[in-house]
């Protein structure tokens, strides 16, 4: 995503305003401009501050101060006051836009011609769930034989209990507890129960439009830790019909189906049992919560470990498992944010902010936030305090 022009992390290209007065536009010259191109094969550079306000739509400012190959893009948001000899040119994110730039008179433009023509990345849906024809929940026991068919919707199978084999064009897969399958368009399948166990399985029909999904049909998967939610979701909409319901179910399958197509890019994390994840829940909270209420200690993940008698592998496999994070990476980033809550506050010097926080020294606590937030401490208080 964008950054708007408000943001703390740039002073190199330009300074923010809330709004123009009277007395600082009286000798500038005002052109106004509308915005309808989604792409840019060119840069502007004035050898004089300019002054820029969106008045219509959603404006992108493109910056440079090098060459293409450095090319930044900003929201323009309240007035941005351009330095003189910064690369610039627009784009509009809405359909239309209007800018209104004030220049002074004797002011010189200068047009960069690129080499390429960029064109500004969207959010667009790839593909969209158009339509639920049926679902329904089924529990079936040994002999099961469904003879097969093929259709021009989808179908999803997803196996809540016991086991359920299909052949999908000749190849036969053996579905077990939590596996889902999606059968394709057209795509011949049959189902069938040959094993002692009873099976309960969830069957949805539905029209979608993907352009490519090779990569998701012909397979069964396993529903890991990090699908699991979903798959509850839809299980408890499709239990209960109304129209709520109903449109978030056709959310919920497009966000399974964008879950399988990244399916072999993702670490899988197993499921818990429900005992263990309360377990896991109530150690993970302590945990949490003893860290945020001593970030003025020198905490390490050596003394949580000690504090709560588990091992440092254990420590790591529980924050990574359900926050994603390594335990030293959560603790840095509660410290870092918790730092940005006492600068603003401007009680204190930023040595004493790195103390009070436990920060080895001023120039570590300088480096670590430069390094998270690309900007460094006192240029953040000084683009706070202005």
């Amino acid at each position: 995503m964008f950054n708007k022009t408000t943001s703390a992390k740039i002073t190199k290209y330009y300074q923010i305003f809330n709004e123009l007065t009277d007395d600082s536009i009286s000798t500038l010259d005002i052109i106004k401009k509308n915005i309808k191109h989604q792409s840019i094969n060119r840069l502007y550079q004035y050898n004089k501050p300019i002054y820029i306000k969106c008045i219509k739509g959603i404006v992108l400012l493109a910056l440079s101060k090098e060459d293409e190959a450095h090319i930044e893009y900003y929201v323009v948001h309240r007035v941005v006051k351009l330095n003189k000899n910064v690369m610039f040119n627009f784009v509009s994110l809405t359909k239309t836009s209007i800018v209104e730039m004030y220049i002074e008179p004797h002011a010189k433009r200068k047009v960069i011609n690129l080499d390429n023509e960029y064109t500004i990345p969207r959010i667009k849906p790839s593909f969209d769930v158009n339509q639920v024809y049926a679902y329904y929940y089924q529990v079936k026991g040994s002999p099961y034989f469904f003879s097969g068919e093929k259709h021009s919707y989808w179908e999803i199978t997803y196996v809540d209990t016991g086991q359920l084999k299909t052949t999908v064009e000749g190849k036969t897969h053996v579905l077990n507890d939590k596996d889902v399958i999606l059968y394709g368009p057209n795509q011949f399948h049959n189902q069938f129960i040959d094993s002692n166990r009873v099976c309960s399985y969830l069957t949805i029909m539905f029209e979608m439009n993907p352009t490519d999904y090779d990569s998701i049909i012909n397979r069964p998967f396993h529903i890991h830790r990090n699908v699991y939610p979903i798959m509850q979701n839809i299980m408890k909409v499709t239990t209960n019909d109304s129209y709520i319901n109903e449109q978030l179910l056709l959310v919920y399958i497009k966000e399974l189906v964008l879950q399988l197509f990244q399916y072999d890019y993702v670490q899988p994390q197993t499921l818990s049992t429900p005992v263990q994840q309360r377990f896991e829940d109530e150690l993970l909270n302590e945990i949490v919560v003893y860290i945020n209420e001593n970030l003025s200690s020198p905490l390490t993940v050596e003394s949580i470990c000690q504090k709560y008698a588990i091992s440092r592998s254990t420590l790591q496999s529980l924050f990574k498992k359900n926050l994603d994070v390594a335990p030293k990476h959560y603790i840095n980033e509660c410290k870092l944010a918790k730092s940005k809550l006492l600068i603003k506050e401007n009680k204190y010097t930023l040595s004493e902010v790195s103390d009070m926080l436990s920060f080895t020294s001023i120039h570590y606590f300088s480096r670590t936030f430069k390094k998270r937030f690309d900007i460094t401490p006192s240029e953040y208080a000084k683009s706070i305090y202005k």
